[in-house]
């Protein structure tokens, strides 16, 4: 009889298990290079190292550092426009 005959219906032991995860790993490792070579992987990966170029051209330029201002006080203004309508109606 092998070992694994000699074990009760549905039991397992931890080597099992680890030998199932190390499995499960391998797998896991071979699916994701595959996704990783594929075109729809590489045509994201060329999207954006796209916009990693473009934000970094826009932060040496200033651009970024003027377009993160003009949101910041596009937010407030609305906030405050927000304030001003709950104070209206409160009166």
């Amino acid at each position: 009889m092998t070992k694994k005959a000699t074990k009760a219906e549905g039991s397992a032991d931890l080597k099992d298990i680890a030998e199932e995860l190390k499995t499960l790993g391998r797998k896991l490792i071979d699916a994701g290079n595959h996704i990783s070579e594929s075109k729809e992987a590489k045509k994201a990966m060329k999207g954006i190292k796209e916009g990693l170029s473009q934000a970094n051209e826009d932060l040496k330029s200033g651009k970024l550092a003027e377009d993160i201002k003009k949101e910041i006080l596009s937010a407030i203004k609305f906030f405050n426009q927000k304030l001003d309508q709950f104070s209206n109606n409160k009166k």
